[in-house]
């Protein structure tokens, strides 16, 4: 079994080999990440209770709010390394990564000082729509996530570094002990320490932090050492070829967030706080399509941008018809788990919470579309054709928030699942036809941007 193993993982063109080798060990780590995910679920909710954990939910949601202050770096220096490989012109990228965690460390400081100046005046439990009778301050739970945020924020640059270097892996190691670390914390909490949503949040944020802080540390004396930052490399006059696409992929950043990271905060606002965690488990359960996905595509991204650069366009064709038929059989599979929805459930929460069917429905209808939208973005972030992308986004998050509004209160969370589905969809459409343009070499004007 190991020789065949071996075999296929070698076998192919260097760049397919590469990939081959970042899916195979991300899945083993992931298949980790997701037994710790729903060990965490459980354990958490048990250790507080629904309505502190939907709290948790609403505000561990604001690490992807956060991260897109980063006005693009990240993905700009992604797709700048990944090109300076491609085309053997390494020369300038310890400069580009240095100035960018020179760049993002402003930013983070000004954020943090930001919201510190004008949190106190702020009534965050009207805000976050917290009962007075529960008896939580969240005030101070906040400061710390931010604060953590901030630091996340600047240390996080290490997953760009590495998708552009086709080491995607190193990610989900990262990430899987973060995991770890964390959930062998909250354990001991359950059997030492009352439930706290302030313990909670120190504990789960700071695992997070010291584990990729230890990261970092070891890459860039190993593995990364030829592109280790220092501050002698800083330089502000490259940021604009940095930032030549990262702008774009700001702004995307920005109205993805709208889009797909405010459904939280829209149950919470229009349903309370309980009916966040009654969203959540049925999301979690189903966005094992998503998840699954992403491990495979993750290395396709600069995988793309070096194809593109020589002119390999075969070698894209084909891959994108792979990756299609492997998003078919993720879908399959989100069937057989809808039919046994009920039971899993039962299996997994073993709580008096009842998770509508048609709410799991709407979840799966979700992902499917989710994840097919993902795998064409993909492939135009990694070629650099984002303008229609930048356009599309902005019309979609635009109308999804009123739509949401609209759908949730009439028909509850469902109605919000919903119209995330029916903007994704009109996304998957747009996105779909332009990569058969580009692929083509049949795109023009606003096509081929």
């Amino acid at each position: 079994m190991q020789a065949i193993i071996y075999k296929y993982l070698e076998k192919g063109h260097t760049r397919t080999i590469q990939i081959k080798k970042n899916i195979f060990i991300t899945f083993l780590l992931k298949g980790g990440s997701v037994l710790i995910t729903f060990l965490l679920v459980p354990l958490t909710i048990n250790y507080i209770n629904p309505v502190q954990y939907g709290l948790w939910l609403t505000i561990s949601s604001m690490i992807y709010w956060i991260s897109v202050f980063d006005i693009g770096i990240g993905n700009g220096l992604k797709n700048e390394i990944a090109y300076s490989i491609a085309i053997k012109d390494e020369g300038h990228i310890k400069k580009y990564i240095s100035t960018s965690y020179a760049v993002l460390t402003i930013i983070s400081l000004g954020i943090f000082t930001i919201f510190f100046s004008i949190s106190y005046y702020l009534d965050w439990n009207k805000i976050f729509n917290i009962s007075y009778k529960e008896n939580i301050n969240i005030y101070p739970i906040l400061l710390i996530f931010v604060g953590y945020l901030c630091l996340q924020f600047v240390l996080q640059l290490i997953d760009a570094i590495i998708s552009a270097v086709q080491k995607v892996f190193i990610s989900s190691v990262i990430l899987f002990t973060s995991q770890l670390v964390g959930l062998i914390s909250i354990y001991i909490l359950t059997l030492f320490v009352p439930g706290s949503l302030y313990l909670l949040v120190v504990v789960m944020a700071g695992s997070s932090l010291v584990v990729i802080i230890l990261a970092s540390l070891y890459l860039y004396k190993t593995n990364l050492k030829a592109y280790s930052p220092s501050y002698k490399y800083v330089d502000f006059t490259c940021l604009s070829k940095i930032l030549n696409i990262g702008g774009s992929f700001f702004i995307i950043q920005v109205f993805s967030i709208i889009l797909v990271h405010t459904n939280n905060f829209l149950v919470l606002k229009i349903l309370g706080p309980e009916a966040v965690t009654m969203y959540y488990i049925p999301f979690r359960l189903f966005s094992f399509i998503s998840m699954l996905f992403t491990i495979i595509i993750m290395p396709y991204w600069s995988a793309f941008t070096n194809a593109y650069a020589t002119k390999d366009l075969f070698w894209i064709k084909e891959n994108i018809k792979k990756l299609r038929l492997v998003w078919l059989i993720l879908s399959m599979g989100g069937i057989i788990v809808f039919i046994f929805s009920d039971l899993l459930y039962k299996l997994w929460i073993s709580s008096e919470l009842k998770i509508p069917i048609y709410l799991s429905l709407a979840m799966l209808l979700y992902v499917m579309v989710y994840s097919w939208q993902t795998l064409h973005v993909y492939f135009l972030n990694g070629v650099g054709k984002i303008r229609l992308q930048l356009y599309t986004i902005i019309i979609g998050a635009t109308f999804n928030i009123p739509l949401s509004v609209c759908l949730g209160k009439k028909y509850g969370i469902t109605g919000i699942v919903s119209a995330n589905t029916i903007i994704f969809l009109l996304m998957s459409i747009i996105f779909t036809f332009q990569y058969t343009k580009i692929i083509n070499e049949k795109s023009t004007k606003i096509w081929d941007k």
